[in-house]
């Protein structure tokens, strides 16, 4: 599924003219923190886990686990699938969806992204990308 929404495999892993071509210059909660920065005072809450989603035709309800409840047009859950898979949602999660949040544990994948001076594998005719199933070494 993965590699069919990217077209193939060479165009997610490559660099020039692929999916990791770019970088988010200060890194990506960035992101998240120029959202939050663009709400009204107050509209974000933190250390607030929530147990429930509620979405209907009026918005959505999201119930945190000390019983606050929060209403709005729409919300932002950007957390973890298997984080995600904790929290009762209505209506239900579509079945692909829910299996998704269900199948990927935290930690199964780790990803670094060194940057170097200039490209000195490119000389050597290699792509500068690594991959392992093992642990790294001490």
């Amino acid at each position: 599924m993965f590699l069919k929404q990217g077209g193939s495999y060479e165009r997610l892993a490559d660099i020039e003219g692929g999916a990791q071509e770019e970088t988010i210059i200060g890194g990506s909660q960035q992101i998240s923190r120029r959202m939050a920065a663009s709400l009204p005072s107050g509209s974000v809450q933190y250390d607030s886990p929530v147990i429930s989603i509620v979405q209907n035709r009026k918005g959505v309800q999201v119930t945190t686990k000390e019983g606050k409840v929060y209403k709005a047009k729409y919300i932002v859950c950007s957390i973890p699938p298997v984080l995600a898979s904790r929290i009762s949602y209505t209506p239900v999660l579509p079945a692909l969806r829910d299996q998704l949040t269900q199948r990927m544990p935290m930690g199964c994948v780790i990803k670094v992204i060194i940057v170097y001076k200039t490209a000195w594998w490119r000389e050597h005719g290699l792509s500068g990308e690594v991959l392992s199933d093992q642990q790294p070494s001490k």
